[in-house]
């Protein structure tokens, strides 16, 4: 983690979930469907590009079912939908400032925006649930240290207070077979309703300030530690030798 590593292989969900981010970068900038399928069609075929054809059947991954997951999720979602304006030129870019000594943080923020009845600025996260959008799933959020480095590093950008934190979750699981027979939900052919069982949800997720206060104590605390752990061990080598916690 100290060395920025990651493991290789196992990385078909997360490039799905990228391929999507590409299409919503280019829709909250433009609210274009076209261009923002073009782009999402693009960085999935890049991504994923051969990987696609060994899907099996049921995959939700599979290109074209994920195609119509966001492309129905931009045909259902027009820009009157949201209840904020994007920051268009901070879409998709690292928001930085000072931690400690000359300790940075770094936050890719998928989308600062404002909100529409009190221009207050707030964080815009894009989410992929692979899986079910449940109670369970969206209520753990409510604590997760990824929104609390947003809003701080967001205050010291704007020097403004970040109440909000939206999340924008499309639910990724494969639509029902258009051949197959009668949706128990909507009593008509699946052909008629496939598009209607593509899921969305947007939530919100709040801080106080003194839970941000609180994440930039512990967060200060670790920059320290892992400059002292970066300065012991070296190489991968040195990693059996490291404490465990």
């Amino acid at each position: 983690y100290v060395f920025h590593w990651t493991t290789t292989g196992g990385k078909l969900m997360a490039n799905v979930g990228k391929a999507i981010h590409t299409g919503h970068q280019v829709w909250f900038s433009d609210w274009d469907v076209g261009g923002a399928m073009l782009a999402f069609t693009a960085d999935y075929d890049k991504l994923i590009g051969a990987e696609a054809d060994g899907l099996e059947p049921k995959d939700p991954c599979q290109r074209e079912n994920v195609y119509a997951i966001v492309e129905q999720y931009y045909l259902t979602h027009p820009k009157e939908f949201y209840p904020f304006e994007p920051i268009v030129e901070g879409i998709e870019k690292v928001h930085s400032a000072p931690l400690v000594d000359d300790v940075q943080f770094f936050g890719l923020v998928d989308l600062p925006a404002r909100e529409k009845k009190t221009n207050a600025l707030c964080v815009v996260d894009h989410k992929n649930r692979f899986g079910y959008i449940s109670e369970w799933w969206t209520k753990k959020f409510s604590l997760t240290s990824q929104f609390s480095g947003y809003i701080w590093v967001l205050q010291k950008m704007y020097n403004e207070i970040v109440p909000s934190v939206y999340i924008n979750a499309i639910q990724v699981q494969k639509l029902p077979d258009p051949t197959t027979t009668r949706c128990k939900t909507h009593k008509v052919p699946y052909k008629e309703c496939r598009l209607q069982h593509a899921t969305s949800q947007m939530f919100i997720s709040s801080r106080t300030p003194l839970a941000i206060q609180c994440w930039e104590t512990q967060a200060i605390a670790l920059a320290r530690k892992f400059k002292l752990l970066k300065t012991a061990f070296t190489s991968v080598d040195m990693v059996p030798y490291a404490p465990d916690e």
